[in-house]
């Protein structure tokens, strides 16, 4: 999984997402999930996904491309994000990168629950299995 934003310290890179000036063609789904990961690592899984959906539909309606928002694939990978215990983003994109694709996402569930305007729209349960418990992360600050 390539990350664009490697370059950046974390501070610049969530400040860059927040007000809007981070390049939405170098807003890819390493990116995404480097946003839940630190907003993960600073706060708890609530809060950090209702501040990750602010944070991605203000870039991506900024951007002009506000219909791409996808709020069930948004909280799930969050919640993916927060089952894990790895120390940092780096340790988990050499643990998983190259699992955490959109066919992880269809172990949860169906190709068309997920593709669908309602779950576009809005949280939809995965119809296939439950996910992950979400855990505590040690290092919040």
């Amino acid at each position: 999984m390539y990350l664009t934003s490697a370059a950046m310290s974390d501070a610049d890179f969530l400040h860059a997402i927040e007000n809007c000036s981070y390049p939405i063609e170098d807003f890819h789904h390493a990116e995404h999930l480097r946003l839940g990961w630190l907003l993960l690592s600073r706060m708890d899984c609530g809060s950090a996904t209702a501040r990750a959906a602010r944070a991605i539909r203000r870039l991506a309606a900024h951007h002009g491309v506000e219909n791409r928002y996808h709020e069930t694939i948004t909280q799930a990978w969050m919640r993916l994000l927060a089952s894990h215990d790895e120390r940092d983003f780096s340790e988990f994109l050499t643990l998983h990168g190259d699992r955490v694709t959109l066919d992880l996402l269809h172990r949860y569930w169906r190709r068309e629950t997920l593709m669908s305007d309602d779950a576009r729209a809005h949280w939809v349960e995965p119809d296939l299995e439950s996910l992950p418990p979400v855990k505590t992360r040690a290092n919040l600050t």
